[in-house]
């Protein structure tokens, strides 16, 4: 059993890292411009907000929380910003 046991081993060193890859995919879940923003001393105009979205989706983030458009003006127009301004896949 001994044996075996290191002959696997050995094979799973030598197998190409693809092929030991798990089929499952991690998604991420991202509230930077919610939580991230409510710090002490942490303030984020429209236009960054707008910026940390769109490279957030540039890296493949599958979730942005972005806070809750009825809570403040500046919310309100970011995500009224966003709906124009940022692409679809930001948006979806």
């Amino acid at each position: 059993a001994k044996i075996l046991f290191r002959a696997a081993v050995l094979a799973a060193a030598l197998a190409p890292a693809a092929a030991l890859a798990p089929t499952r995919r991690v998604q991420i879940y991202d509230t930077t411009l919610r939580d991230g923003t409510q710090g002490e001393a942490i303030s984020c105009s429209v236009d960054d907000k707008l910026k940390i979205a769109a490279r957030l989706s540039k890296l493949d983030v599958d979730y942005i929380e972005c806070g809750w458009p009825g809570s403040n003006p500046k919310d309100a127009e970011f995500f009224d910003r966003a709906a124009e301004e940022l692409d679809d896949v930001a948006r979806s």
